[in-house]
Parts: structure tokens; C-alpha cells; sequence
């Protein structure tokens, strides 16, 4: 499977989501999570999930659906997921947004 890198994406990583006054700066969320987003990145990728950039932050879809996203939060870099709700956590792994 080849993996496709979006570029807009990439300028994500450097630059932040851009949404606030921090995008850009050394303040920006994304920074201190740089290397944590990576790696969530990379293993979404290798689901063969498309990579986009949407709300200024990665999300990726399938079918034109959105499916997940990767983003920072002030204290953790995650995957969030649209339809959450949905999936079976038997082993109570997961975390609602909010609740971290």
C-alpha cells in the first residue's frame, strides 16, 4: 500500500491549525506534540484512511466520510474520532473528549 503524505497537512505540523493567535508561534498547541502527532499520523496512514486537512487540522476519511481526526489539545495529542459513540470499548480503553 502506498502511503500518501498531503502537504497541507504537513504545513500543519510546522505552523499549527492557524485557528488562534498562537498558530505560527512558539506558543502554538501542536509544538510541544510535534513528534506524538507524527506517530499517530503514520499509523492512521498505514489504515489506508485519505489524509486531508480540514478546520485547519488532519482528518482523515474513507467513502468521502470523515472518520478521524489527530489533533493537540494543551495537555495530550489524540485521535478523535466522528462517530465514537458507535465503536465497542470492551476493554474501556477509550476516553470521551472532555473527560481526559
Amino acid at each position: 500500500m502506498k502511503i500518501e503524505l498531503n502537504p497541507q497537512v504537513d504545513k500543519y505540523f510546522i505552523d499549527g491549525c492557524m485557528r488562534c493567535k498562537y498558530g505560527a508561534t512558539p506558543q502554538c498547541k501542536v509544538h510541544p506534540w510535534r513528534e506524538e502527532l507524527e506517530t499517530l499520523r503514520q499509523i492512521v496512514l498505514e489504515t489506508g484512511l485519505k489524509e486531508e486537512l480540514k478546520w485547519g487540522a488532519p482528518i482523515y476519511t474513507h467513502q468521502g466520510k470523515n472518520i478521524l481526526s489527530v489533533g493537540a489539545l494543551k495537555a495530550s495529542a489524540n485521535i478523535g474520532f466522528f462517530k465514537g459513540a458507535l465503536l465497542s470499548d470492551e476493554q474501556k480503553i477509550l476516553s470521551q473528549q472532555g473527560n481526559l
